[in-house]
């Protein structure tokens, strides 16, 4: 199938985008390529996934725009600034992006309360955000908060390991709400859960992150999820954007020619 790539170009006296990529390239290794060539411009507020096959680079791109990994060459920039590889610039950017992983990253020896006010961390609350022992009671009840709009307020004391995967899951997304980014990342948020705690999450999450203005970029294997959940879709393949367009315009049907 021929898919066509439709560039986002930002009109003349738009506001900056939330995040902008020029020609990004990243290499594991002289013989993989993961891509290269990538350039993408994400308006504020808006909702993307970014979908394509295993080992596309979805996973490895959404963890170069923080610099969780570095990439190999070209630029990034968030809100108008350059993510660079110096301390200062990453905890200032960090602050404003918020990341919400497949595997959950919950501390499972803590409660749900703690693991949720550790997202107070990159708002520079230090001590007081390590644990609900340290915290103000501010700080506990914008946490406690948090775990209501998900939700799981009854779990604010019980243990994170004790929770099942559609509960985890929720428990990381008020992390990402208690950070009050501007900018919410989410790889495969849905993957690691049964297809009907995945498509409950995946509603909350969005509903959410729509209700704060959020500007949010996901992956996903998950078609239904790219279609009915963002306003725009961008696929990789073969280290390059293959498909660049608005939801609305596409197909699940056309979507799984890229798969092919």
């Amino acid at each position: 199938m021929n898919l066509q790539v439709q560039a986002f170009e930002p009109a003349a006296g738009q506001i900056p985008a939330a995040i902008s990529i020029r020609n990004l390239s990243k290499s594991f290794s002289a013989s993989k390529t993961v891509f290269s060539g990538i350039n993408i411009d994400i308006a504020p507020g808006s909702l993307v996934a970014l979908i394509g096959a295993n080992g596309a680079g979805k996973s490895t791109l959404l963890r170069c725009i923080p610099r969780l990994i570095d990439p190999d060459g070209g630029e990034i920039e968030v809100q108008g600034q350059k993510v660079l590889r110096d301390a200062r610039n990453l905890r200032r950017l960090r602050s404003k992006i918020g990341f919400v992983f497949q595997k959950h990253n919950l501390v499972g020896r803590l409660s749900s309360l703690t693991n949720v006010i550790h997202g107070a961390q990159g708002r520079g609350y230090g001590v007081a955000a390590w644990n609900q022992a340290f915290a103000s009671s501010a700080i506990r009840a914008q946490a406690l908060d948090c775990l209501d709009r998900v939700g799981l307020a009854p779990t604010a004391a019980q243990r994170a390991d004790s929770l099942s995967g559609g509960q985890s899951q929720r428990v990381a997304i008020a992390r990402a709400l208690m950070q009050q980014p501007d900018i919410v990342l989410a790889d495969e948020p849905a993957a690691s859960l049964d297809p009907q705690a995945g498509d409950e999450v995946m509603q909350l999450f969005v509903t959410l992150m729509q209700m704060e203005a959020k500007t949010v970029v996901f992956s996903s294997h998950n078609l239904t999820h790219a279609l009915q959940f963002a306003d725009r879709v961008i696929a990789i393949a073969g280290g390059k954007i293959v498909l660049d367009a608005p939801s609305r315009s596409l197909g699940e049907a056309e979507l799984r020619g890229l798969y092919g």
